[in-house]
């Protein structure tokens, strides 16, 4: 009896041959092996790597201290105001330390009521706020217009009552040369009127040790000085400049054209107070009396 067998037909009594295998079948067996290896482990491994790491957060030390960025540290800003030369003396307020463009026009030697109505007008115009510094005469005869001045956001500054040379004073004349003006000033404007700033007629008298005590003693800020005087173009004014102008030789004219020139550069128009950051001369918002 025959038994087919996928289609062969193989006789009963004989056993099957056993096939020889082939290298390069084993070959390529091997291979397929080693390929799937290859494949398990690479899928192994970027399994692993999309896992999460049991990693502690890392400590965060000086929490809230702020430290400085290379390259972003802050320039140091300039002192607003003057220091005074030497123990015992007051700051000479010539220039502000500042970079903004601000300065203060300080004004002297004006004695009519026409100039005062021309220069009011221009600041107005201009948005300028002036600091007169007159005399004590100066004061007697503009009595019925320096309230004028103060009503339009002006200030005003001690001239002295002479305006004479304080070093060549003795000391009870020195101190009437303060206190005649603050007493003469006052009758006109309130007592509650305080006056900050003292201006020489001559730079030696800024040193003169009598004087800075004096005023020291009544509570005055410092001297009056100028970076600019009597300034012919816009060039010649830097920002925090104190502008020194005198209306006998600097007209009230020349002053519209300083006026008209420092608007249109972009200044602002400051008084003395304004310009070093002190508030005005009223004392604690007392109301004057002109």
């Amino acid at each position: 009896m025959e038994e087919e067998f996928n289609g062969s037909r193989l006789p009963m009594n004989k056993r099957p041959r056993r096939a020889k295998l082939n290298s390069g079948t084993l070959v390529t067996a091997v291979m397929l092996v080693i390929i799937a290896l290859l494949a398990y482990l690479i899928v192994k491994n970027v399994k692993e790597n999309r896992t999460p790491k049991n990693v502690s957060e890392p400590q965060v030390i000086n929490a809230g201290v702020g430290y400085d960025v290379p390259g972003e540290t802050p320039a140091p800003q300039p002192q607003l105001r003057p220091t005074a030369s030497a123990q015992g003396m007051l700051p000479v307020y010539f220039q502000a330390g500042t970079n903004e463009p601000c300065v203060a026009i300080t004004v002297q030697g004006l004695a009519s009521r026409s100039d005062m109505d021309k220069l009011l007008e221009d600041c107005r115009a201009y948005g300028a706020q002036l600091t007169f510094f007159p005399t004590g005469r100066e004061l007697s005869e503009g009595a019925d217009f320096w309230g004028d001045a103060l009503l339009n956001g002006h200030e005003i500054e001690s001239g002295g009552y002479s305006g004479g040379e304080v070093k060549s004073m003795s000391q009870s004349e020195l101190e009437n040369e303060v206190d005649a003006f603050e007493a003469l000033l006052r009758s006109y404007v309130g007592e509650g009127y305080e006056l900050h700033f003292f201006r020489t007629n001559s730079i030696n008298d800024d040193s003169d040790p009598h004087l800075n005590a004096y005023l020291q003693s009544k509570g005055y800020y410092g001297l009056a000085g100028q970076a600019v005087t009597q300034p012919s173009k816009l060039e010649e004014i830097s920002p925090g400049a104190v502008i020194f102008v005198n209306l006998k030789s600097y007209d009230v004219g020349r002053v519209r054209e300083m006026l008209r020139a420092l608007y249109t550069g972009g200044y602002s128009m400051l008084t003395l107070n304004a310009l070093f950051g002190y508030s005005g001369n009223l004392a604690g918002g007392a109301e004057t009396e002109y």
